[in-house]
């Protein structure tokens, strides 16, 4: 069984799911460089949408979903793709600069 950490500003300012989803990103960033990209001064991690599923075995499908879009809508997550392959339907994430984490 894994537990979940999340930094209680980021909830306050964003909302607990957003501040989960945040904090793994940010762990899977650190503990995964080899699969990451660095570009514009960030760490971009690979992922497709049902890979987070994966990540998140409490939430379904449509809440992991939401979740990614509410942290890309309110500025915190910024995605981008990066795969040649435009049948990869995998996004590339980062933590957006001065939200108050250093990957």
């Amino acid at each position: 069984m894994r537990t979940f950490l999340f930094r209680q500003d980021i909830a306050e300012k964003y909302g607990v799911n957003e501040a989960i989803f945040v904090a793994v990103l940010v762990e899977l960033i650190k503990e995964s460089r080899d699969l990451c990209i660095c570009e514009d001064g960030m760490w971009w991690y690979p992922c497709a949408i049902h890979e987070w599923e994966g990540k998140f075995p409490f939430w379904t499908a449509r809440q992991v979903d939401r979740i990614v879009k509410n942290c890309m809508f309110k500025g915190i997550v910024i995605q981008r793709h990066y795969d040649g392959d435009e049948r990869r339907r995998r996004g590339w994430y980062a933590i957006r600069r001065g939200v108050g984490y250093d990957t």
